[in-house]
């Protein structure tokens, strides 16, 4: 009986190890299906506002109250809040003085809303403000100058000449606004330090969605760009991070450096679809161009006028140009540049000593690569780069092939050690579903013989 009991202990637990097993063998299998599906139904969700190129101003939820006139507040919070009922709050950080839910017509002149000589902790939330004057210090918001601990959110801001402009102000929070149809910039930052932009939209504004200018470590995160003159633009501005930003329609450049912007972060931007995709103008030095998408740009994808630039992990595809450079020690590495209408990589003739290496170069109808200056490095020295129009061969088969890769131009420049690519593996499909179940009827087979022995 007992011999009975521990057969029948044994044939249940086989069989449910063989269930599991199958379970497993399946899920395994399809879990590049799986795993596939649900990265394009994240991301889609996230990248829904990336591939909309009008924004529609959803005001359900706004709360709308009038206001008999424009608000100029000059160091006087604690008058207003006294007065004003649109105005509440202390100014401390766990109690800012808040001003919310109001629709203010600028009336053709001034700005809507005016702080200046703030040091308290202040908010200006959910508001519309429009219809500002036609004037540099005409705008919807204008923190100017000495106003710091503000926070503007989630404000709609529309037909200005500036959406909003701050100077001399540190350590603000523009965040989740909307800013369209400015005569000028959408938002202005100069002369500002310490301050956040993030998630907001800048559509349709005449010259730049967002202008830094004379202004250091601000970080630009999450913002959507449609439509505007340029995208962003950095004027004598310096360790600031441009990251996570989508840049589109521009009818200049998406990502743009003039005078003297320096040792500035940008990375994970999709830039798409403008004039000019990336480019450093005025004596722009040091600057680190990292895992961004450059697509689609008319003229160039990435253009590079100043030194000792690094650029790794982009994407510039289908552009006028991939990359041009006319300047000396730059560092490009890792990069994927494909399908641009002209050339991949070019070199202008005052490019000296760049060094380009394990990047994939392919499908360029014009020139893959292309030098007419002087000693640029196509290589490090171990690897160079991948070329899809490489006529050569990789006999011992150690990834490199067996002889250089000449490079057009002038320079009279080659990679000598040109990444051999012999193309994916064949696979049937379904291969890793074969496979498993193989092995399961194995097991199955081997755990069904042991059980006829008891």
């Amino acid at each position: 009986m007992k011999m009975r009991r521990k057969v029948v202990k044994m044939k249940s637990k086989a069989k449910s190890i063989i269930l599991i097993l199958i379970v497993l063998g399946i899920m395994f299998a399809f879990s590049p299906v799986i795993t596939t599906n649900l990265s394009f139904i994240t991301g889609n969700s996230s990248k829904r506002a990336e591939y909309s190129d009008d924004i529609n101003l959803d005001t359900e939820n706004l709360k709308l109250s009038a206001v008999s006139g424009k608000i100029h507040i000059d160091n006087n919070w604690s008058a207003t809040e006294s007065i004003y009922s649109w105005c509440t709050g202390s100014g401390t950080f766990s109690d800012p003085y808040v001003i919310e839910d109001l629709v203010i017509d600028g009336g053709g002149s001034g700005s809507c809303i005016w702080i200046q000589n703030s040091d308290v902790y202040f908010n200006i939330e959910n508001c519309t403000l429009y219809n500002s004057g036609n004037n540099w210090d005409d705008t919807g918001i204008k923190l100017a100058i000495d106003v710091d601990n503000g926070q503007l959110i989630d404000n709609i801001i529309h037909d200005n000449y500036i959406g909003i402009y701050l100077e001399s102000s540190d350590n603000n929070t523009i965040s989740g606004n909307i800013i369209s149809k400015s005569i000028d910039n959408g938002l202005i930052i100069a002369n500002s330090y310490n301050n956040t932009i993030s998630g907001n939209t800048a559509n349709h504004n005449g010259e730049v969605g967002i202008s830094l200018l004379e202004t250091d470590n601000n970080i630009v995160s999450g913002n959507i760009m449609l439509n505007n003159g340029g995208g962003i633009g950095l004027g004598n501005t310096n360790y600031t991070i441009i990251f996570n930003n989508t840049v589109k329609h521009s009818s200049g450049d998406g990502i743009g450096f003039h005078g003297s912007s320096n040792n500035n972060w940008i990375s994970k931007n999709f830039v798409n679809n403008n004039t000019w995709g990336i480019c450093f103008v005025e004596q722009s030095h040091n600057n680190t161009v990292i895992a961004n998408y450059v697509n689609d740009s008319s003229a160039i994808g990435i253009e590079v006028y100043h030194d000792n630039q690094t650029f790794l992990d982009n994407i510039i595809t289908n552009n006028g140009n991939g990359i041009i450079i006319t300047s000396s020690n730059n560092f490009i590495s890792g990069n994927t540049i494909g399908f641009n209408d002209e050339s991949g990589i070019q070199l202008g003739p005052d490019s000296k000593n760049n060094i380009i290496f394990s990047n994939t170069i392919e499908g360029n109808l014009v020139n893959n690569g292309y030098d007419e200056g002087t000693n640029n490095q196509w290589d490090n020295g171990t690897i160079g780069n991948y070329w899809s129009d490489y006529p050569g061969v990789d006999a011992n088969d150690d990834g490199i092939g067996d002889t250089p890769y000449t490079i057009n131009g002038s320079a009279g420049s080659q990679d000598n050690f040109p990444i051999w690519d012999d193309g994916a593996e064949f696979k049937i499909p379904g291969y890793n579903l074969f496979v498993l179940l193989g092995i399961l009827s194995v097991v199955s087979i081997t755990l069904s013989k042991k059980l006829k022995k008891y």
